[in-house]
């Protein structure tokens, strides 16, 4: 067994692979509880077996009907996902495609918030 010193989970990142075992599509409001401008904005959360919960806003013109993405207009799509400030496109340049239940995920500590996140 590998054992772990509590010094040791000071310094740097420590980073936990894990899976993803849900997603689901909430409202901006339903999950920012009225921290947010767009409370109808839709937003895809996504809960990994370690106990993470990230949410990645929804670019206009994607759905996620029945557990797959759907691509109803390209260029809204493109314009989202290509920019650096997009978290889901940062996701899928990391892992190299969308997020999908089942999926291996690395998660690691926010130093900001105290809370896990996935890492993109």
């Amino acid at each position: 067994m590998n054992e772990i010193k509590i010094e040791d989970l000071l310094k740097g990142e420590v980073v936990e692979k894990t899976k993803i075992i849900k997603m689901e599509i909430k409202t901006a409001e339903e999950v920012y509880k009225g921290k947010t401008r767009n409370p109808n904005k839709k937003v895809l959360v996504v809960y990994t077996e370690n106990g993470t919960r990230e949410a990645f806003i929804l670019p206009e013109g994607l759905e996620f009907e029945n557990g797959e993405f759907v691509v109803v207009n390209k260029v809204k799509v493109a314009q989202s996902l290509k920019n650096r400030n997009s978290k889901l496109g940062n996701f899928i340049r990391k892992y190299g495609k969308r997020p999908e239940v089942g999926m291996e995920v690395e998660t690691t500590l926010d130093d900001k918030t105290g809370f896990s996140r996935i890492v993109i």
